[in-house]
């Protein structure tokens, strides 16, 4: 729970950060992980303790394990109690944990998260990956955009590189609402959008 915590938060509040909230399912998943690597002899120090500072008797984990039930009892057993508490339990919730998070947060998800992230402003100083608002029409929205459609949202991606993602102000703003409250105070056209495209292209270096 307390590895878990964090990421909990984070996918309960409602201005969701995409791009920490994918930062965090992959880190709760290392350190469950490791937690299931390494962590159970420093588990078993505490508990032992815990026993001794309470004065609670200890089990003798090398004995062998028996299921409850006066059956169970008769039964012959291979598996040790120390095997029973490590295996069947410690590890076994934290596999659950982790089949949880996978079912989740499968490629397909995070990849659908991961996309659309490049318009989360938050990450501005970053490069704006237009191949990823792409992919994601090509991945996600296939029945939503035609050949055409595809063809003219890729320059739409080239000219909004150009006429919004390098202007001074748009390093500024935080949320997509930001954006579009900007765009619409800014007056920003097809016209200006054309030409700053224009301008762009001038400034090559002629071949």
């Amino acid at each position: 729970m307390e590895i878990t915590d964090l990421l909990c938060q984070a996918l309960q509040r409602k201005d969701q950060d995409i791009f920490n909230s994918l930062r965090l399912v992959a880190s709760t998943k290392l350190l469950l992980q490791l937690m299931k690597d390494e962590s159970w002899d420093v588990l078993l120090c505490l508990v032992k303790s815990f026993c001794q500072v309470r004065n609670i008797d200890k089990p003798d984990l090398f004995s062998s394990y028996f299921s409850r039930g006066n059956r169970a009892r008769n039964e012959h057993s291979d598996h040790t109690l120390k095997h029973h508490y490590r295996v069947d339990i410690f590890y076994e919730a934290i596999n659950c944990q982790l089949m949880e998070l996978d079912h989740c947060f499968s490629d397909g998800s995070m990849e659908m998260l991961r996309l659309p992230s490049t318009l989360d402003l938050k990450n501005a100083y970053e490069t704006f990956r237009s191949l990823d608002v792409r992919q994601l029409v090509e991945k996600f929205y296939p029945e939503d955009f035609n050949d055409h459609d595809k063809t003219i949202l890729k320059m739409q991606l080239q000219h909004y590189v150009i006429d919004v993602v390098q202007h001074i102000d748009y390093k500024q703003l935080t949320s997509i609402a930001e954006l579009g409250q900007w765009e619409v105070a800014e007056n920003i056209s097809l016209e200006e959008i054309v030409e700053d495209f224009k301008v762009a292209i001038d400034r090559r270096v002629p071949l």
